[in-house]
């Protein structure tokens, strides 16, 4: 292995559920999510203080992709 693909070893994961901020409707401010083992997902190996303020835009986002797709939908019928 060279010495550039020892600096970029991924060794976890960590994520944020989008799904819970368009539920919402709130950004997520300095939220403390799990970094999981990259060989053992059950397994945290610590913590990462994220912050993602975007709920408005994933919001208009999703309302915008729902309504195109009910209006081919009604084009179809």
């Amino acid at each position: 292995m060279n010495e550039q693909e020892e600096e970029c070893v991924d060794v976890g994961h960590a994520y944020l559920d989008l799904t819970e901020i368009l539920r919402t409707g709130n950004d997520v401010i300095e939220q403390q999510i799990d970094i999981v083992s990259v060989g053992n997902p059950d397994e945290s190996i610590g913590k990462l203080k994220v912050s993602l303020e975007a709920a408005k835009t994933l919001c208009s986002i999703y309302w915008e992709f729902k309504n195109l797709c009910k209006e081919e939908e009604e084009e179809l019928d």
